[in-house]
């Protein structure tokens, strides 16, 4: 606390004196010096700077949030080792580490060694927030943070999506719209789209786990405005992959109550309804999202389209030896270049992991989903449970027609799944200490 004195009056003062930039500075120097005695906080720093991320106009390469990262990592090194070398590591450890070093080692044998190791900061700010948190928090703490960063990206977002134009919205086109930030940083819709289809799975939990009716109106209220966001923007992927997420969730869904499902659908069913008005009242649905869909299969079919990527993909990982060309070095290497005729993602993460870090890479990230799917399945928290599964299957669903495994939305959306089983866990664990205990005490 008495860090904290001096450094929020610097702030207000330079607030007072229009310097903005230089105050969010002071901030975050502030909780720099915080997380020298409290390593947890520099895990704080990176889930509140992911969201303002969004916000401020900077390269890939590099931005703020990967000095957060790269600072949180620092701090939490003495948890992490701990973690890692004692008899009981989390072993998402095993799984993430080598994820994210694979393309540090590849990056000599790409085609541009010095770009695809430049590239290799992305995933460590992505892929840093769950490991932080695996080894941070285990508590409801940690689920409380991760909800309210998902819900302020979320609302950022749709800040972003109305003003990317209303006039390209109501056109009833398939044009779809770009956000643009406030201080003129652009960005396209499809992480928008995916990180609010999230925040409507965090409204369904909030609305679920809370029985204050004030905090239920306003997940329902919260969850209705980022479906309307969701339709906004016309991302195909979203509007397949979130009702899916949650059907999937609701079939493991054990134990949760015949009158709390009961609950849940007509929740769901009013909230379909209202976006389904409000759409209908503004002129969104006909031709607009009519075009939208209708051109999936033309999009499947000429040249230039997904299946094209695909080919040219697959056909680079052979010709890598089955290693990879580097992290985002598939799409602009040669090969791939001359069988498409331009640089292009794969727009799907499996193939995208293929064709960039080889066969080893996919098995590491499958390893790391099919660990995650295991230990949700062991979870005794019901909502807590159908939460996880619906994020883990909502990303795994959106990402079979983008390559979203690098966006920020995809390492917040990790993080979240980590917390919520961190927490169970140690639930379980409670539980059979304070059981132990009994019967010790018989």
């Amino acid at each position: 606390m008495v860090i904290w004195v001096p450094v929020l009056l610097i702030a207000f003062a330079l607030y007072l004196a229009g310097a903005y930039r230089l105050t969010a500075l002071a901030v975050g120097l502030g909780m720099m010096l915080h997380s020298l005695l409290r390593p947890y906080v520099s895990v704080c720093m990176l889930i509140i700077i992911i969201p303002l991320d969004w916000m401020i106009d900077v390269s890939d390469i590099m931005s703020a949030s990967k000095l957060v990262a790269v600072w949180a990592v620092i701090m939490s090194l003495p948890v992490i080792l701990r973690a890692v070398t004692n008899r009981r590591p989390d072993p998402l450890v095993k799984w993430l580490v080598p994820f994210v070093a694979l393309p540090v080692l590849l990056a000599p044998a790409s085609h541009n060694p010095v770009w695809a190791l430049a590239w290799t900061p992305t995933l460590f700010l992505i892929y840093s927030l769950p490991l932080l948190l695996s080894v941070h928090f285990k508590d409801r703490r940690g689920i409380q943070l991760m909800v309210f960063c998902v819900l302020f990206a979320g609302l950022l977002n749709v800040w972003f999506t109305i003003q990317g134009g209303v006039d390209v919205l109501l056109s009833k086109g398939d044009t779809r719209v770009d956000y643009v930030s406030e201080v003129g940083g652009a960005g396209g819709d499809n992480e928008a789209a995916r990180a609010m289809c999230v925040c409507a799975l965090s409204c369904i939990f909030l609305f679920m786990t809370n029985r204050n009716l004030l905090l239920r109106v306003a997940s329902v209220a919260l969850g209705v405005l980022f479906v309307v966001a969701v339709v906004l923007t016309k991302a195909r992927a979203c509007y397949i992959a979130l009702p899916a997420s949650l059907a999937v969730s609701l079939l493991f869904l054990k134990g949760g109550g015949l009158s709390r499902r009961i609950i849940l659908l007509v929740v769901l069913m009013f909230g379909g309804a209202l976006v389904w008005f409000v759409g209908d009242q503004i002129g969104l649905w006909g031709v607009g999202i009519t075009k939208r869909f209708s051109s999936i299969f033309e999009e499947g079919t000429k040249a230039g389209n997904r299946i094209t990527f695909w080919t040219g993909y697959v056909k680079a990982f052979f010709a890598s030896g089955m290693i990879g060309n580097g992290f985002r070095m598939t799409g602009v290497s040669p090969g791939f270049i001359q069988y498409v005729g331009h640089h292009m993602s794969a727009h799907n993460d499996l193939i995208q992991i293929l064709g960039d870090m080889g066969l080893l890479g996919v098995i590491l990230f499958l390893g790391m989903f099919v660990h995650l799917f295991r230990r949700i399945r062991r979870m005794e928290l019901v909502w807590h449970k159908a939460f996880a599964l619906s994020i883990l299957a909502f990303i795994l669903l959106a990402g079979l027609t983008e390559s979203d495994f690098w966006l920020k939305y995809y390492g917040l959306s990790l993080a979240m799944v980590v917390v919520l089983i961190r927490y169970d866990e140690s639930v379980r664990e409670q539980a059979a200490m304070d059981m132990a205990y009994l019967e010790q005490a018989e």
